[in-house]
């Protein structure tokens, strides 16, 4: 029988998130079966149920991965000097993400809400608390007089919002290097448009 195969420096499970995003992106969290994922990994259904006991399993552990990785990326933002250089960390870090996990990132933006409860609660809660700590580096940066006196929740909305134009494919291939992609974003969202 054959074995799932194994990404580079990943393991059999990374293999099968890897997959399960990628269908998930395409044809939708509702729309995909396990035997489909099992077909586009070319093993028998009942194999997959070793490492996933069901496609929600799945949606969870692709969900709380990127959740866990946007909050690993704000929580070292916090310790950067100046709220500008916790800003610009944070929008790295989106773009590193969506760059490397293009799929895994839409699935994680897009699919959540297909989540079961409680786990739904859990995974809201997670992502609340992410924009709760992007707006306070906003808002201190306000008042510290390092950002212009704007709404902080509408700069939050607007700098979460601007990232994920990445997930347009399109957009990714205009650049030839991701560190343009990257100091474009950072330009206009940091310093604007105005000369």
């Amino acid at each position: 029988m054959p074995r799932i195969p194994e990404p580079q420096n990943g393991t059999r499970q990374q293999a099968i998130l890897n997959q399960a995003s990628a269908l998930y992106r395409t044809r939708g969290y509702k729309a995909t079966s396990m035997r489909e994922l099992a077909a586009a990994l070319h093993i028998q259904a009942p194999s997959l149920y070793n490492h996933f006991k069901s496609k929600e399993a799945l949606l969870q552990a692709i969900c709380f991965s990127i959740a866990g990785k946007f909050t690993a990326g704000i929580s070292a933002a916090e310790n950067a000097t100046g709220n500008l250089k916790k800003i610009e960390s944070v929008i790295q870090n989106h773009i590193r993400l969506m760059l490397e996990e293009p799929d895994a990132v839409y699935v994680a933006n897009h699919e959540w809400r297909n989540l079961n409860e409680p786990v739904l609660s859990l995974f809201m809660k997670q992502r609340r608390n992410y924009e709760k700590r992007l707006l306070k580096i906003i808002e201190t940066g306000i008042q510290k007089k390092e950002f212009k006196n704007t709404n902080a929740y509408i700069s939050t909305l607007t700098v979460l919002s601007s990232v994920r134009v990445l997930e347009l494919g399109q957009v990714q291939n205009k650049f030839t290097h991701k560190k343009d992609l990257e100091q474009t974003l950072l330009t206009i969202l940091l310093y604007g448009l105005k000369k």
